[in-house]
């Protein structure tokens, strides 16, 4: 399913993201990007938009079978940027 408005998709991101990362305290850093340049012989996931998380908190994400809390994260994430739809 491809995003008619990625760039507003991203800055939903972004606001949802921020106030994860603030009001939950975490020493975590974040870039957004869309569209981003993967190699062509990636055949399991091509992102239209892509989050790279880091900092001292981005363990958290994967910790003790985390990938569930990344995937609670994105499923948020796409939650709030379809809100306005």
């Amino acid at each position: 399913m491809s995003i008619p408005d990625k760039i507003a998709a991203a800055k939903k991101i972004n606001e949802f993201l921020q106030a994860v990362v603030t009001h939950g305290g975490l020493r975590l850093k974040y870039r957004i990007i869309v569209d981003p340049p993967l190699p062509e012989n990636r055949d399991w996931e091509k992102p239209e938009i892509l989050v790279d998380f880091s900092g001292p908190d981005s363990a958290l994400l994967l910790d003790r079978g985390g990938e569930q809390g990344g995937d609670a994260l994105r499923v948020h994430a796409v939650a709030d940027a379809r809100v306005d739809r």
